[in-house]
């Protein structure tokens, strides 16, 4: 299937200056996209299916088309394989997202950060003591 929601259980994303960050709060783990994986995303967001959000960005960026219709399926699969994006039916299709101004192609990238793994994995709800958050709770 090459449908993809964005909506993972346990996983928040937020963007930054059209950078991607996503928080895995079942894994611990972080991860920083860059502005073509920001842009795969944005499309997988707006219910496109990997070979429309290809399609899309070729449009856009037809001197590097070639490769575009390469990293766009093997980027959907990393984050598949992170448990950041999952399999899904066939999604309402939004609007498609904005392209920045002075965009250029460039392989997407994941990159995977686990610094903040203790304090991402803390349960504030059921790991609170008087102390306050963010204290742990002692094991």
């Amino acid at each position: 299937m090459s449908v993809y929601s964005t909506d993972v259980e346990q996983t928040v994303a937020a963007l930054f200056d059209n950078e991607l960050v996503i928080a895995n709060y079942g894994s611990g783990l972080y991860y920083a996209v860059s502005a073509s994986g920001t842009l795969i995303w944005q499309g997988l967001q707006a219910g496109m299916t990997v070979p429309e959000v290809a399609a899309w960005l070729a449009l856009r960026c037809p001197d590097h088309a070639a490769p575009i219709t390469e990293d766009v399926p093997d980027f959907v699969a990393t984050l598949a394989a992170e448990c950041l994006v999952v399999e899904a039916e066939r999604l309402q299709r939004g609007e498609d997202p904005a392209i920045p101004d002075g965009f250029t192609w460039a392989a997407p990238r994941l990159e995977r950060f686990d610094d903040l793994r203790e304090l991402l994995l803390l349960d504030p709800v059921h790991d609170v003591k008087e102390a306050g958050w963010p204290h742990r709770a002692e094991d």
